[in-house]
C-alpha cells in the first residue's frame, strides 16, 4: 500500500520530520517485532469503522512495549518510541492510544537502585565523620529530598518546634509557610505534612545538635551532595558516567537516589502507596486517620526493623 502521493508510507510520514533516521528505525522495529509492514497496519486499521478502536493495532503495541521492556530498554526511550509510532498512525487518521500501564522506569534511574548492605557499606566509610553519618543516614531513613532536609538544617528546631520526640521516633511537621536560607518554600505540595526520624537517625541528630548550637545539622545541598557522591566512591559503589559536555560527569549514586531506597524499604514493611507518597511530601488525599499521631507511629514501627541499618 502506497500513500496517496505514490509515496512508501513511511517515507510520506518522514517527508517534514527533522529526526527521520530515528522515527524510521523506531517504525521499522515496531513492525519487525510484530512480523508485519506498515501497509498491511495500514490496511487493516482502514477496514476499521471510523471512530471505532484500533484493537488489533492496539495490542500490536501492546505487545511491542513489553517486548522492549523484557530486554531492559530504558523506559525514557520506550516512551519516545511509543510517541513515534502513534503519531505515524495517528498521521493516517488511526487513532490508537499509549498503553494504560505504561508506567515506566528510566533505565539509568534503574541501575541506581540502592541495597541496604550498600547504605550500610557507605556509612562504614565514614564512621569517623558524625556528620557525614546524619547526612546518609536522614535521607536513608526519611525519604526526604534533598531540598527538605538542606532547609530543616538551616532552621533552629528550638524556635519552630520542628523535632518533636515520642517513643524515640522523632516527628517532623513541614508547613507551607517555612521558608529555607534563601527565603523560599520548600514545600512543594503546599499542605502540612508529617514524618518520621528514626531512632538511628535520631541518635546521630543529636549529637550534632550539640555541636551546632541546637540546629539539626547546618550544611548546604551541594556540601551534603558531594558527602553522598564521595561516601558512594570510598564504598566502591560510585560510577562517575561522562557526559556530553568535555569533563562533566554524572554519578549514579547521589541524594535523590535515596528517595526511592526509603520508598523500597517501606514497601517491603507493607506500607500504602499513598500514605508513603504522603510522608514524602506530595499531595494526595488521605482520610484524616491516616495521618494522626499514633497511626504514623503505628506505620513507622511495622518499617522499624526495614529501615534499620545498624544490624
Amino acid at each position: 500500500m502506497t500513500s496517496q502521493s505514490g509515496l512508501d508510507p513511511i517515507d510520506a510520514w518522514l517527508r517534514d520530520s527533522k529526526t527521520k533516521a530515528d522515527r524510521r528505525a523506531i517504525l521499522n522495529r515496531f513492525f519487525e517485532c510484530n512480523k508485519t509492514t506498515a501497509a498491511e497496519l495500514l490496511r487493516l486499521g482502514g477496514t476499521v469503522l471510523q471512530g471505532q478502536p484500533q484493537t488489533e493495532i492496539q495490542e500490536k503495541l501492546d505487545h511491542y512495549v513489553k517486548v522492549r521492556k523484557d530486554l531492559g530498554i530504558a523506559g525514557s526511550t520506550i516512551t519516545k518510541e511509543v510517541g513515534a509510532i502513534i503519531a505515524f498512525f495517528r498521521t493516517n487518521r488511526l487513532i490508537i492510544e499509549a498503553p494504560k500501564r505504561l508506567s515506566l522506569e528510566p533505565r539509568y534511574e534503574q541501575h541506581r537502585l540502592l541495597e541496604k548492605t550498600d547504605v550500610k557499606h557507605m556509612l562504614d566509610v565514614v564512621a569517623s565523620e558524625p556528620q557525614k553519618q546524619a547526612v546518609i543516614l536522614t535521607l536513608a531513613q526519611t525519604g526526604q529530598s534533598l531540598r527538605v532536609l538542606t532547609a530543616l538544617s538551616w532552621t533552629k528546631s528550638k524556635r519552630l518546634a520542628l523535632l518533636q520526640v515520642s517513643d524515640r521516633w522523632g516527628f517532623v511537621t513541614i508547613r507551607p509557610d517555612m521558608r529555607n536560607w534563601l527565603n523560599e518554600s520548600f514545600n512543594r505540595a503546599n499542605v502540612n505534612y508529617t514524618f518520621l526520624v528514626h531512632p538511628e537517625s535520631l541518635e546521630i541528630l543529636r549529637k550534632i545538635q550539640v555541636r551546632h548550637e541546637n540546629r539539626v545539622f547546618t550544611i548546604r545541598p551541594r556540601h551534603m551532595q558531594r558527602i553522598v557522591e564521595e561516601a558512594a566512591l570510598k564504598a566502591d559503589i560510585q560510577e562517575p558516567i561522562p557526559r556530553r559536555l568535555k569533563g562533566a560527569k554524572w554519578h549514579n549514586v547521589h541524594a535523590a537516589v535515596f528517595q526511592r531506597y526509603w520508598e523500597g524499604r517501606m514497601r517491603l514493611a507493607g506500607i500504602d502507596s499513598d500514605l508513603l507518597k504522603y510522608l514524602m511530601g506530595r499531595k494526595v488525599t488521605l482520610a484524616p486517620s491516616q495521618v494522626l499521631r499514633d497511626h504514623l507511629l503505628e506505620v513507622y514501627e511495622k518499617a522499624r526493623a526495614s529501615l534499620s541499618l545498624s544490624s
